[in-house]
């Protein structure tokens, strides 16, 4: 039988089962890499499917990226209808069981997309931040913004205070009312990039902005950030920390750069290095650190389709089918 799990299967889902949720699908992120690091995953990179007919730079066209974990005995794929430029259509999760090559749920990949982009900024609070952490940064107010700062949050739980801008007053204050009643913590929206980051513990930044809009001087020593996108950071702030990418292979390899690169001598490792202990993140307080997230791994697809899986058999969620 498959189960398929709709968007109102999956935000109930996640209504029901948070924090724990949370907790677990940065711990099977972890898990992937662990595997990715011994060998035993395998993964391709995105690929896009368009018509070589269609004169548009970007026509319309399909999104998928795949990954097996040979440990945990399950294998997925993600599939996403994109248009141009960052305009996406409908998603969806295919899980698998390695082993019996059943197809054990289909899912609404819209419902979990911002926690799943998230997942990886957890995993690298946890790995990276200090330990006292009180105060989050954000800068952008858009869905992966609302995702990295919840999985920040609960990598942190020692965080009492979020402030967060966006160019748009309206757009920073709905974030800051909706986060407020999602963490339990005040969310405050300020005037500016600065005003949020200033003394911040924590930075988490989320834009659509093709330039910098962090201001170095006010990213202050031992402060952990999580980059979401590519180039809110100046390049002098790229300069004094230590930087871990999602993927040093996808790093390497994504279309388009980071825009201005990131210097070679301070990009230290990637997550993956930092899970399985290869390479050493934090070294003192008040080193500044850099999550620099540099494209997907499709085991962070099969991570949370895992989870919402096991939470639905759990909870009698969604409905069967026979395919």
């Amino acid at each position: 039988m498959t189960l398929i799990l709709s968007q109102t299967d999956v935000d109930a889902i996640i209504a029901r089962k948070k924090p724990e949720l949370y907790g677990e699908m940065i711990s099977r992120v972890r898990a992937g890499n662990v595997e990715i690091a011994r060998g035993s995953a395998d993964l391709h990179p995105r690929v896009y499917l368009r018509s070589r007919l269609d004169p548009q730079r970007r026509p319309p066209g399909l999104f998928s990226m795949s990954a097996l974990l040979g440990d945990e005995g399950r294998m997925g794929t993600r599939l996403l209808a994109v248009g141009g430029g960052i305009r996406g259509g409908g998603a969806l999760l295919v899980l698998f069981d390695q082993r019996t090559l059943e197809c054990l749920a289909i899912i609404n990949d819209q419902a979990i997309h911002n926690l799943r982009t998230g997942s990886p900024a957890g995993l690298a609070t946890d790995l990276l931040a200090r330990h006292d952490a009180k105060t989050i940064g954000v800068v952008g107010s858009s869905g992966i913004a609302q995702g990295g700062l919840t999985m920040t949050y609960h990598a942190r739980p020692s965080v009492t205070e979020v402030r967060v801008y966006s160019p748009t007053p309206a757009n920073r204050e709905h974030f800051a009312e909706k986060m407020t009643a999602e963490l339990g913590v005040p969310v405050t929206a300020v005037d500016s990039a600065a005003e949020a980051v200033s003394g911040a513990d924590i930075i988490v930044t989320s834009t659509d902005a093709d330039r910098p809009v962090v201001p170095d001087a006010a990213v202050g020593p031992g402060t952990h950030v999580n980059c979401m996108s590519r180039n809110e950071l100046e390049p002098s702030t790229y300069r004094r920390s230590r930087i871990f990418v999602s993927s040093t292979a996808v790093h390497e390899a994504h279309d388009p750069p980071f825009s201005p690169p990131l210097p070679h001598e301070a990009v230290f490792g990637d997550l993956i290095d930092l899970t399985s202990g290869t390479v050493e993140g934090r070294l003192r307080d008040d080193d500044i650190t850099v999550y620099a997230a540099s494209g997907p791994l499709a085991t962070w697809d099969v991570a949370a389709a895992s989870v919402l899986y096991d939470a639905a058999v759990e909870l009698h969620v969604g409905t069967e089918i026979t395919l």
